[in-house]
C-alpha cells in the first residue's frame, strides 16, 4: 500500500493547510495520514474532496521494537487499509 504520513506539530491550521497541499498533490490512489493524537482526521482532512482517503495513524512506542500501527477512520474515510 502506498501512503503519505504528516508529522508536524500539534497546530490544527498547520495540519490543515498541509493536507490541502497534499490533497492537490498526491496521486488520488494513494491514502493520506497524519500521526496527529490531539485532532482527529475528520477536522484535519474537513471540507477536502478527498477526505475518504484520510486518517490517523498512531505507532506504538518504542517503534522500533515494536512494529504496530493503530490507524483510525475519520468520518468520512472509506476503503481498506
Amino acid at each position: 500500500m502506498d501512503l503519505v504520513v504528516e508529522t508536524v506539530s500539534e497546530q490544527l491550521k498547520l495540519k490543515q493547510e498541509i493536507f490541502a497541499l497534499l490533497d492537490q498533490r498526491v496521486s488520488p490512489h494513494i491514502r493520506i495520514g497524519s500521526n496527529s493524537s490531539e485532532f482527529p482526521i475528520s477536522d484535519i482532512a474537513k471540507g477536502l474532496p478527498s477526505a475518504h482517503r484520510m486518517f490517523n495513524t498512531h505507532y506504538f512506542m518504542p517503534a522500533h521494537i515494536v512494529p504496530l500501527v493503530e490507524i483510525v477512520a475519520g468520518q468520512h474515510s472509506t476503503g481498506g487499509y
